[in-house]
């Protein structure tokens, strides 16, 4: 009796065994991918952006660095040269020129100390001149004949450097000859002269 109990449960095991564990087999599974890990969606250009991180400090040249390059001076050029040339015009309190003056009368100092005066001498300086003649039917003949020949003589003293011009007036200024290193166009302006339009004489308004 107990065979007959044992061979049925056997086929009972046998029976029913393996669709139990074929049940348990075909649980669920999860099944294997093929594909490559799926990469996580791109960032804006906002998130991509790193993060910025405060700037450390500049540091600066030490205190004491920084009073030294202060206190050095500034770039300068000396030179040192024989002679330098200096031109000076004298005068007395009422515009007058002096002459005969020697180079013991002068004294000449750089940054306060005395300077030798090695030469010395006068020279002739360019003039600048204006002949202002008037103009007007007042003694027109006997003055102007005079000044022509007056201006003549000045005019032949001038040196080629010299400026020379002609002006006259009646009621007004006019100018006859700009200023000229020739003294002939001064000579040429004083003959075109002629035929004053006014006979008062205004000298004194000139």
């Amino acid at each position: 009796m107990t065979r007959f109990i044992l061979a049925y449960t056997l086929i009972a095991v046998l029976a029913f065994g393996p669709p139990f564990a074929l049940a348990q087999g075909q649980g669920p599974q999860r099944p294997a991918s093929s594909q490559a890990p799926s990469q996580p969606p791109p960032q804006s250009p906002q998130q991509q952006a790193p993060q910025s991180q405060p700037a450390a400090p500049q540091q600066g040249p030490p205190q004491g660095q920084d009073q030294q390059q202060s206190g050095q001076p500034g770039f300068a050029i000396s030179m040192t040269v024989p002679v330098v040339n200096v031109d000076v015009v004298v005068t007395d309190n009422d515009g007058n020129y002096l002459n005969g003056l020697k180079k013991e009368n002068f004294r000449i100092t750089e940054d306060g100390a005395p300077q030798m005066v090695s030469n010395f001498g006068t020279t002739d300086a360019p003039i600048t001149v204006v002949l202002l003649l008037e103009f007007s039917q007042l003694g027109y003949g006997w003055f102007l004949y005079n000044a022509v020949n007056w201006a003549d003589v000045f005019l032949h003293q001038l040196k080629p450097n010299d400026w020379v011009a002609l002006e006259s007036f009646n009621m007004r200024t006019n100018v006859e000859v700009d200023f000229t290193h020739n003294p002939r166009e001064v000579e040429q302006g004083l003959i075109s002269l002629y035929f004053p339009p006014f006979h008062e004489s205004n000298i004194f308004d000139a």
